[in-house]
């Protein structure tokens, strides 16, 4: 029932094997522009926009490695290849599910400094879908062909539920110091402007008896509205992706550096 929409498909790899390339590369970070989008602590209602920063010293001074994005499910193709600090680990990985055929490919990606100390790390691209005015039978919040049955899903929640639940959920003495409306997400990977909203939200928690600050990052579309037309009249199929989620972090007070470094 659901169709594939090749926008859908698309998305499934173009934002996710661009990420990490885009947010380590000097001078070329979305999630880091030359000021931190954190001035302070008190809460804002400031959308920061990300303008592609100048290259800073420290970064001048720093070395890169290319690695590869390899999607072991396919002969170890190579799906991208990341610019990233020349001693920073990187682990990812490709996972196909040929059954979910809405949105079948999924792909997650992490860069870290030798320590621990600084990484940047990226998140599956996610696509809501709801019905109407038929309700699909499928329970709100589980997934369907690969897309989850979201109606009306609002990018607070999205963020919340598929994005800050599932990935830092565990996380010890978890916190949500704050969020921001962020701008301009989709040009700071150098694509056209994308209807959409986007957010930032700040999180602080314990990883390995350090204290962790970390900006997470995810643009919910604006989506489309698909009309089928039969018997029973017209109903709609609607779709909304949640796009490059990604998060920047540091411990120990460290996170505002990362911002100029990059």
């Amino acid at each position: 029932m659901m169709r594939r929409n090749r926008w859908i498909r698309v998305l499934a790899l173009g934002a996710p094997v661009a990420l990490v390339a885009i947010c380590l590369h000097a001078g070329r970070t979305p999630a880091a522009a030359q000021q931190s989008p954190w001035p302070s602590s008190q809460p804002s209602t400031a959308a920061p926009q990300w303008p592609p920063s100048q290259p800073s010293t420290a970064a001048l001074q720093m070395q890169f490695r290319a690695h590869p994005i390899i999607d072991q499910q396919h002969g170890g193709l190579v799906v991208a290849t990341i610019t990233v600090p020349q001693n920073w680990r990187v682990t990812s990985r490709v996972e196909w599910q040929y059954g979910d055929v809405s949105h079948p490919v999924r792909a997650t990606g992490r860069a870290e400094a030798p320590d621990g100390s600084a990484w940047v790390e990226y998140f599956p691209i996610e696509v809501f879908y709801w019905l109407e005015p038929v309700r699909s039978p499928v329970p709100v919040g589980t997934r369907n062909l690969g897309m989850i049955h979201a109606p009306n899903i609002r990018l607070q929640d999205a963020m919340q539920h598929f994005v800050v639940a599932p990935y830092r959920g565990r996380m010890q003495n978890l916190q949500v110091v704050g969020t921001r409306p962020v701008r301009g997400l989709a040009e700071a990977f150098h694509l056209p402007p994308a209807p959409g909203e986007a957010m930032a939200v700040r999180l602080r928690y314990i990883v390995g008896g350090h204290t962790a600050d970390e900006d997470v990052f995810a643009m919910l579309g604006s989506g489309n509205r698909i009309p089928y037309t039969g018997p029973q009249g017209t109903w709609y199929e609607s779709h909304r992706p949640l796009t490059f989620a990604h998060a920047v972090g540091a411990t120990d007070g460290k996170l505002e550096s990362l911002y100029p470094l990059h």
